[in-house]
């Protein structure tokens, strides 16, 4: 059975409710936030794993979608942007991926998302 990433942007300015379609990478999910780590004969240092779900009002709207995935949804955190730009560099593992960092599917698809908001916060849970 897969494992997938249920992600949302958080913000001071914003937000819509939309999940980010991100697809899968186990190397990136063990970078951020110690799922699957090691799967794939690499074990990464988790940069943001199991912390929750921050309070405040402005991510009320993640904590319903969250609490209707009892059963099946795991490992909530939360990372800022930087943190997410760490993850995704190091779970690239091919120096060419690296040297290309901006061109990475992950970069495009979360951090070119969150340039757009004002103190942004990638909230994450996983499914498996």
């Amino acid at each position: 059975m897969g494992c997938d990433i249920h992600a949302y942007i958080v913000s001071d300015n914003s937000y819509t409710g939309e999940e980010l379609d991100l697809g899968r990478n186990y190397d990136f999910f063990g970078a951020l936030a110690d799922v699957r780590n090691g799967g794939h004969g690499t074990k990464f240092t988790p940069i943001a794993a199991n912390r929750g779900i921050p309070e405040g009002e402005k991510f009320d709207v993640v904590r319903a979608i969250y609490k209707e995935c009892a059963g099946y949804g795991h490992s909530i955190s939360w990372a800022t942007k930087e943190e997410v730009i760490k993850a995704i560099k190091v779970s690239a593992l091919e120096l060419e991926e690296k040297e290309k960092l901006k061109d990475n599917y992950w970069y495009k698809s979360i951090i070119n998302e969150m340039e757009v908001y004002e103190n942004p916060v990638l909230v994450f849970f996983f499914d498996s």
